[in-house]
């Protein structure tokens, strides 16, 4: 075992060296990387730069990390000039840090102006993907949440969507004219298949003697009970929907999605619950639900305080998981369980022509509501030495809360590179 002993000036200039790595990555002009298949492709992504260094304080690595991506998040471009103000806070010899910022930030908070959508058209628009963002934003308004994904048609699209929307095939024999749409319409949800008609004789009868509509959410439908439901329907004497939710890494959660947003519950075997017991009473009802294509929209009046919690519970999950194939299953249920949203889809003359990234919109949306939220900056007159720093990287206005992030962050980053003492590495 061998014991390296690290001064603090060769750990500095290792922090400095990568603080100037990252400023430069993410300047305007993208870095390429090249794709398994041997493709390139543009990308400016400073955190993964961050990822690969080594240092013998993790700590300090962890917070580096934390605070690049807090701030991109915040606002585009904000990554470099966290870094570039760090530098410039690294050349100066001052002292008592945090009674400088603290004298900076009211200083700040009193030339904070409100943002109108004039303002941010002629200054905050600068690219493809800023324009389709406060699109969204507009269509949006304040009740509405936006989910981005990436379409195979030509052209993109913004859709407000009422309702939970999940992507589930509901039995094509069943939609005469494509589509399906009912209101108050009982609901039965079923971990298991539907054997024999036998099972739900008495629950078609109850629903065609009360005149209802009836959809049935369950693993599989043997060929009995699915002919004799598609022979009534047929008839008119039977207003019926059998929605098959697989068994797989997408859906294997859905049924317990949807008993949420419906205020029921999941029918099962291992919860010792027969399917033949369940009577029409028992069933949740929905206020209308529509089955078109690959989608069933359901709107309802579930307990959002459930949903809520259920959404957060989702979202944290999502942030501790590092492979992608496993973030899109959160996302496309998180997307499920949004009532009332917006809906961009990337087309591929967006992404081919105009080089639109989703997390360029993303990244679009975060800063455009900072501004609507919190207002802008415009550089000013001072002599707070933290603020002169800080406006001599940016000439044009910035939103009150990247100029916040930049001046909280740049100060800890400083801070930490100043204190980090002589460091031993065992091998």
């Amino acid at each position: 075992m061998s014991i390296t002993v690290i001064s603090k000036k060769d750990v500095k200039d290792k922090i400095i060296s990568s603080l100037e790595e990252i400023a430069l990555l993410s300047e305007p002009l993208p870095s390429i990387a090249r794709q398994p298949d041997g493709s390139f492709i543009t990308t400016k992504n400073p955190a993964s730069l961050i990822k690969s260094l080594e240092f013998q304080d993790s700590g300090f690595l962890q917070f580096l990390l934390e605070s690049i991506n807090k701030t991109e998040t915040i606002g585009p471009g904000s990554s470099k000039l966290l870094s570039k103000y760090c530098l410039s806070l690294l050349e100066t010899k001052l002292t008592n840090y945090d009674n400088h910022l603290e004298k900076a930030l009211n200083e700040l908070y009193s030339k904070v102006k409100p943002i109108t959508e004039k303002r941010i058209t002629e200054n905050y628009l600068s690219t493809a993907g800023s324009f389709i963002a406060f699109e969204a934003i507009k269509l949006a308004g304040y009740e509405c949440k936006i989910h981005i994904e990436q379409s195979p048609s030509f052209e993109t699209t913004i859709e407000r969507m009422e309702g939970f929307n999940f992507r589930l095939k509901p039995d094509e024999n069943f939609l005469n004219t494509g589509i399906w749409k009912k209101e108050n319409v009982r609901c039965f949800i079923v971990d298991g298949i539907i054997e024999s008609v036998s099972e739900i004789d008495s629950l078609l009868h109850d629903i065609h003697d009360k005149n209802e509509s009836l959809i049935i959410f369950a693993r599989g439908f043997k060929s009995e009970p699915l002919s004799t439901m598609h022979v009534n329907h047929l008839r008119g004497t039977l207003s019926v929907m059998p929605v098959r939710v697989q068994y797989d890494m997408k859906t294997v959660n859905v049924l317990n999605d949807l008993a949420l947003v419906l205020g029921g519950d999941v029918i099962s075997s291992l919860k010792g619950e027969l399917i033949s017991t369940v009577k029409r009473k028992d069933l949740a009802v929905a206020k209308s639900i529509i089955c078109k294509g690959n989608t069933v929209t359901i709107k309802s009046n579930p307990n959002k305080n459930n949903v809520a919690t259920h959404l957060r519970s989702l979202l944290r999950k999502k942030d501790n998981i590092i492979y992608e194939d496993m973030k899109n299953f959160y996302d496309e249920r998180i997307r499920s369980l949004s009532s009332g949203r917006i809906v961009v889809r990337l087309g591929t003359s967006a992404i081919s022509e105009l080089n639109v990234k989703i997390n360029d919109i993303d990244t679009s949306i975060r800063n455009i509501n900072s501004l609507l939220k919190f207002g802008e900056v415009t550089p000013f007159k001072t002599k707070n030495p933290l603020l002169i720093h800080l406006f001599s990287l940016t000439e044009k206005s910035i939103s009150t809360l990247t100029a916040v992030s930049l001046l909280r962050y740049g100060v800890g980053l400083t801070k930490v590179i100043n204190s980090i003492g002589a460091g031993i590495i065992e091998d």
